[in-house]
C-alpha cells in the first residue's frame, strides 16, 4: 500500500527523471538519475554500510574524484573496466565513477575462484582494473602487461575540489554498460554485453511499475557478478532511497532477517532458494522481522509457493511477490508476473508472466515459425533489452542473435534463450523445460559442457558427464558421471581430488552435489552420451548410509533423529550416514541454513550459523548439541566476536570440508 508519505516521497523523486546532466530531453543513462538526485537530496544517506554510510553528496563527489582518474588514464565508451571489490560504499564509488567516466564495468567476484578471475581478465581484454587493495593479491594480471592496476582506497583520495564537480557526459544509449560473464559449452565462460538503452528501459519500468520512491530502503544480498543484482545497485539511488549493503559476510538467514529488522528493508531481490530460509520453517517473532519488506523480486529460477505459505498467510506479510524472468543476454528481466495469492500456485506452476514495455516475446518452432496458444515452442525474446552479444565469440552469436522477422523496427534482432514455454488463453507465458544441457542451480545458468570441459582435463578422468538431477520445476542439483583411466586411484579417494580440481577452476555453484563412478558411460545409438539414461539411474547407497552405518531407526540420541530427519528431507537422501561431510553427500550453502532453520526450531532457538559450518556431520553436530556448548546467536544479542571471526570460523570449517576425505 502506498503511503500519503511514500507519495509526497514520489513526487520529490520524479523531478529527477525528466533531464540528464547535459540538458537533452533523451532518455537520462543510470548515472545521470542519479546525479539528479544529489542535486535533490545532497544531504540524505544513499549508501549504508555495516561500518560506513555515505549522503548522496559524498558518494557523487568521490565517484566523480575517481572518473576523472580514468578519463585521464584513457577510459571513455566502450572501454572495459573490471571492477574486483566486496560489497561496501567503495562498490558503489567503483560502479558509478566507470559509468561517469563513459566506460563499462565487468564485475569480478571476490569469491571466484583465481583461475576463473584470470580467464575473465584475460578474455575481455581488460586494459584497467578497479579494485580494493587488500584483494590485489587474489588476481592473477593478464600476460600482456597492459592492464592499469587502481585501488579504490588511492584512487579515492582527495584531489582537488574542482574533480568533484559532475563531468560531462559522453556514453551514449549504444554503449555498453556492463559485461557480465555466464557458463559457457566449451569449457570457457562467455561476457555477455549489455547497453546503456536495455538498462535504462528496465529501471524506468522497474522503478515505476513498483512505485520505488525515497521511503525505500534495499538490501543487496546477491552476488555483485550476478545479473539481476544489477538493478539493486541503482534502483534507489534514482529515487532517494537508500541502499543498504550485507552486515554478514556469508550467506545467514538469521543475520538478514535482523538487518530486514533493524534497518526497515523494503525492496529484497534474490533467488527462491535464497529467500526460502528466511520464511519457511521459523516462527511468528521471526516473520515478523521481514514485516517491512513491501517487495520481494525472485528470479533465475521456479518458486515454489507452496514454500511461502506460512509467510504469504502469516498477519504480518504486507510484500508483493514479483516473478520475474529474463536473460544475461536480455538485460536481465523480459517477463514479469505478480503472486497475488497462495491457492492459484499450490498445485500450479507461477508463470513467468508476460512482456516487460520495450520487450516482446515469441514461441516459435524449429523453423522459426510461431505456435499457437498451449504448443510447447522455443522463447526468442526481441526488444530494446536484447544486448550486445558475447565477446569475441562471432559463431555463437550468430546461432544465438538473429534478425528479427516480426517487427518493423530497423536492425531489430531477437535472442534465442533454450527456454521451452507455453503461452496459454490467459496471455502468461510458462515456463516448460530447457531444450539444451543447460540447467539453472541457485539461479545461475549453467552449461553442462563447462564443468565436463574441466572435468576433462584431470589426467585421471577418461571421461565425464553431468547430469541435473530433480524436475525442471523444482530445485535442482547436479550429478557427476565419470570414467577412471587405467591406474586411477578408487572413486572413494578419488572424488575428494576431483572436488578440490575444480574449486580451484569454477565457483561454488558449479560444483556437482553427487559423484558417481561408472566403467564407461551409457551411449546412443548415434554415438553420443545417452543423458536421458545417466538422468533416470538412482543416486546409488554409496551417497547415503555405507551397508554396515546405523541406520535412522537405530541412533544414537533423540537429536540425532532429528539432525537425520533434517538432511533427510532437505538433501532428500533417503538414510544418510552419521559420519559424512555435510558438503560431501551434496550439501550447499542454501541446504545448512535450511537445516539450521530446522534445528533451530526443533532443537535449540539460539544455535548460531557458524555451528553448522564447524560440525559437518551429524555424530558431530549432535555431540556439540548434547554438550549444550552452543554460544548465544545473533538474535539473542550476542554473537561470535566480530563479523571477521564470524567469516573466519566459516573459511576454516570451509577449509576442512574441501580437504579429500575429510569428515
Amino acid at each position: 500500500m502506498v503511503t500519503s508519505n511514500r507519495s509526497a516521497m514520489r513526487e520529490e523523486s520524479l523531478t529527477a527523471d525528466l533531464t540528464g546532466t547535459n540538458g537533452d530531453r533523451n532518455e537520462p543513462r543510470i548515472w545521470q538519475r542519479f546525479e539528479a538526485q544529489v542535486r535533490l537530496t545532497p544531504d540524505r544517506a544513499a549508501v549504508v554500510g555495516p561500518r560506513v554510510t555515505l549522503t548522496y553528496r559524498e558518494l557523487n563527489a568521490r565517484a566523480n574524484r575517481l572518473a576523472r582518474q580514468l578519463r585521464r588514464q584513457g577510459v571513455g565508451p566502450g572501454v572495459l573496466v573490471g571492477l574486483h571489490c566486496e560489497p561496501s560504499p567503495a562498490l558503489m564509488v567503483g560502479l558509478l565513477a566507470i559509468l561517469k567516466a563513459g566506460g563499462a564495468y565487468v564485475p569480478l567476484d571476490a569469491s571466484y575462484p583465481r583461475e576463473r578471475l584470470a580467464f575473465m581478465l584475460e578474455d575481455a581484454e581488460i586494459r584497467f582494473l578497479l579494485a580494493q587493495e587488500s584483494l590485489l593479491a587474489h588476481l592473477a594480471l593478464p600476460g600482456h602487461g597492459r592492464t592499469v592496476a587502481l585501488t579504490l582506497e588511492a584512487a579515492m583520495e582527495e584531489t582537488a575540489p574542482e574533480d568533484e564537480i559532475d563531468l560531462e557526459p559522453i556514453a551514449t544509449d549504444d554503449d555498453p554498460i556492463y559485461v557480465i560473464f555466464t557458463s559457457g559449452s566449451t569449457g570457457r565462460p562467455k561476457g555477455a554485453v549489455v547497453y546503456h538503452r536495455g538498462f535504462s528501459n528496465l529501471m524506468r519500468w522497474y522503478v515505476d511499475e513498483f512505485e520505488i520512491t525515497a521511503a525505500d530502503r534495499s538490501l543487496l544480498i546477491s552476488s555483485f557478478s550476478f545479473d539481476l543484482t544489477q538493478k539493486n545497485l541503482y534502483a534507489a539511488l534514482i529515487v532517494g532511497g537508500e541502499l543498504h549493503l550485507p552486515a554478514f559476510t556469508r550467506y545467514d538467514a538469521v543475520a538478514i532477517r535482523e538487518q530486514i529488522r533493524h534497518a526497515g528493508i523494503s525492496l529484497l531481490n534474490c533467488t527462491p532458494s535464497a529467500f526460502y530460509p528466511l520464511v519457511q520453517e521459523v516462527s511468528a517473532e521471526e516473520l515478523r522481522a521481514v514485516s517491512s519488506l513491501r517487495c520481494v523480486f525472485l528470479g533465475g529460477e521456479p518458486i515454489s509457493v507452496p514454500r511461502l505459505r506460512d509467510w504469504m498467510e502469516s498477519e504480518t506479510y504486507r510484500a508483493v511477490i514479483v516473478n520475474t524472468y529474463g536473460p544475461t543476454e536480455c538485460t536481465d528481466i523480459a517477463a514479469f508476473h505478480r503472486i497475488e495469492s497462495v491457492a492459484p500456485y499450490l498445485e500450479n506452476p507461477v508463470p513467468i508472466g508476460k512482456a516487460i514495455p520495450g520487450a516482446e516475446l515469441f514461441v516459435l518452432d524449429e523453423a522459426r515459425q510461431p505456435v499457437p496458444e498451449g504448443v510447447n515452442g522455443e522463447l526468442w525474446v526481441a526488444g530494446v533489452g536484447v544486448g550486445g552479444g558475447y565477446l569475441k565469440r562471432p559463431e555463437l552469436n550468430a546461432e544465438r542473435f538473429l534478425p528479427c522477422p516480426f517487427t518493423t523496427e530497423p536492425n531489430a534482432r531477437m535472442y534465442r534463450t533454450g527456454d521451452l514455454v507455453q503461452r496459454r488463453s490467459d496471455g502468461n507465458y510458462y515456463f516448460i523445460d530447457r531444450v539444451d544441457h543447460q540447467v539453472k542451480i541457485r539461479g545461475f545458468r549453467i552449461e553442462m559442457g563447462e564443468i565436463e570441459a574441466v572435468l576433462q582435463q584431470h589426467f585421471d578422468i577418461r571421461d565425464a558427464a553431468i547430469v541435473a538431477k530433480g524436475k525442471p520445476d523444482e530445485e535442482r542439483s547436479l550429478a557427476a558421471y565419470f570414467v577412471r583411466r587405467d591406474g586411477a586411484p578408487e572413486p572413494t579417494a578419488l572424488i575428494g581430488v576431483l572436488k578440490d580440481f575444480l574449486r580451484q577452476r569454477l565457483p561454488d555453484h558449479m560444483i556437482p552435489a553427487h559423484w558417481i563412478a561408472l566403467p564407461n558411460l551409457p551411449l546412443t545409438p548415434n554415438g553420443k552420451v545417452d543423458r536421458r539414461a545417466l538422468s533416470e539411474l538412482p543416486l546409488p547407497v554409496a551417497q547415503s548410509a555405507p551397508p554396515n552405518t546405523p541406520s535412522g531407526m537405530n541412533l544414537a540420541s533423540e537429536t540425532e533423529r532429528v539432525i537425520v530427519e533434517a538432511w533427510r528431507d532437505i538433501l532428500r537422501i533417503p538414510d544418510p550416514d552419521r559420519n559424512a561431510n555435510f558438503f560431501d553427500i551434496g550439501g550447499n550453502s542454501i541446504n545448512i541454513v535450511q537445516v539450521h532453520a530446522r534445528l533451530r526450531q526443533r532443537l535449540d532457538p539460539t544455535l548460531p550459523i557458524t555451528v553448522m559450518f564447524e560440525c559437518t556431520s551429524i555424530r558431530a553436530l549432535a555431540r556439540r548439541l548434547e554438550r549444550k556448548a552452543v554460544p548465544p546467536s545473533p538474535a539473542t544479542g550476542s554473537a561470535p566476536a566480530s563479523a571477521a571471526e564470524r567469516a573466519r570460523l566459516q573459511r576454516a570449517a570451509l577449509a576442512r570440508q574441501q580437504r579429500p576425505g575429510s569428515r
